[in-house]
C-alpha cells in the first residue's frame, strides 16, 4: 500500500483514503499487522505538533502566561536557540526582549536571557506541569504540542532572567504512528487515548534518509480488527496524534490480515 495511490480528495500523503480492490471479510479471530514500512525522513524537527514554548513572565502564580509559537522548519541547535529568542520576544507585549544562545562545544544546552526595562524574570513550564497541573488557570493541557519536553525542561524550574534548558534533543520526532481512524482496533494508544494505532515506527535515521521497518511481523504486532473492510483511512502522526507533514513525499507499507487461532 503506497500513499502514491491514494484516492482523489485525500488530504495529503500522510492523511489519505485507500480503496482495496476487493472487500476484506474479517472474522472474530482476524488480526491486522503492518510490515515493510518505508518512510522518507522528510519531516522537520520543529512541526505543528511540537512548536509551542509555554512560559510565564514573572511568578507563575501571578504573572502573565505566554506561548511562543516557533515556525516549523529544520533547525540546527544554534539556529533553534536564536529562533526561540526571536519568537519569545514576539510573544510578549511588554518592553522585554529574549535572546537564545548555545549550545557550547561541551554543553548541549540552550541559554535564554531576558532583558529590557520591564524584565522581572520568567518561568518556563515543563511538559509534566502542563499536563498535570496546568498553568495559572490550573487547567491541565493533555496534549500541549510543546517543544518544552524536547528541551528537557526540569520540573523544578524557578523564576529567573537567565534560564538554561536541559539536554537538547534535536531529533524531536522519535516515534511515528501509523493509524487507521475508522478501523476498529483493540490497541489503546497511551499517549492520546485513541484506539487506532496499527504500528509504531521508530525514527532512527538522519534527516533526508529512509526509515525502514522489517519485512516480517511478530505476534506482538497483531491487533484485533472488526468489520468488513474495503475503504481504509490512513494517517501518519507523531506521538501527540498530529499528522506528520512529509512535504509532498510518499511512503508505503504492507497491510497483513491474519486469522489467529
Amino acid at each position: 500500500m503506497s500513499s502514491k495511490f491514494r484516492e482523489p480528495g485525500s488530504t495529503s500523503s500522510t492523511d489519505f483514503r485507500f480503496e482495496l480492490p476487493v472487500d476484506i471479510e474479517v472474522g472474530e479471530d482476524t488480526h491486522v499487522a503492518v510490515s515493510d514500512v518505508v518512510i522518507p525522513h522528510a519531516f522537520y524537527n520543529i512541526t505543528e505538533g511540537s512548536h509551542r514554548l509555554y512560559f510565564c513572565e514573572g511568578n507563575p502564580l501571578s504573572g502573565n502566561d505566554r506561548i511562543a509559537y516557533l515556525i516549523p522548519g529544520f533547525y540546527t541547535a544554534s539556529q533553534l536557540a536564536n529562533h526561540i529568542g526571536v519568537r519569545m520576544t514576539a510573544a510578549t507585549i511588554s518592553n522585554i526582549t529574549y535572546t537564545g544562545s548555545g549550545p557550547t562545544p561541551t554543553t548541549n544546552k540552550i541559554t535564554i536571557t531576558q532583558a529590557g526595562s520591564g524584565a522581572a524574570g520568567f518561568f518556563v513550564y515543563s511538559d509534566h506541569l502542563l499536563m498535570t497541573g496546568g498553568r495559572r488557570d490550573q487547567i491541565p493541557i493533555p496534549h500541549p504540542k510543546s517543544i518544552n519536553h524536547y528541551l528537557s525542561i526540569p520540573t523544578d524550574t524557578t523564576v529567573v532572567q537567565t534560564f538554561t534548558t536541559g539536554f537538547l534533543n534535536l531529533l524531536f520526532t522519535t516515534e511515528l504512528f501509523i493509524r487507521s481512524p475508522d478501523m476498529g482496533l483493540d490497541t489503546l494508544d497511551g499517549n492520546t487515548g485513541r484506539r487506532d494505532v496499527l504500528k509504531k515506527v521508530v525514527c532512527n535515521v538522519p534527516f533526508r534518509e529512509l526509515i525502514i521497518s522489517p519485512s516480517t511481523f511478530e505476534r506482538s504486532d497483531l491487533s484485533k480488527v472488526y468489520g468488513n473492510i474495503r475503504s481504509i483511512n490512513i494517517q501518519l502522526t507523531d506521538a501527540h496524534g498530529t499528522v506528520i507533514d512529509l512535504n509532498n513525499n510518499d511512503w508505503s507499507m504492507s497491510l497483513n490480515f491474519v486469522d489467529s487461532p
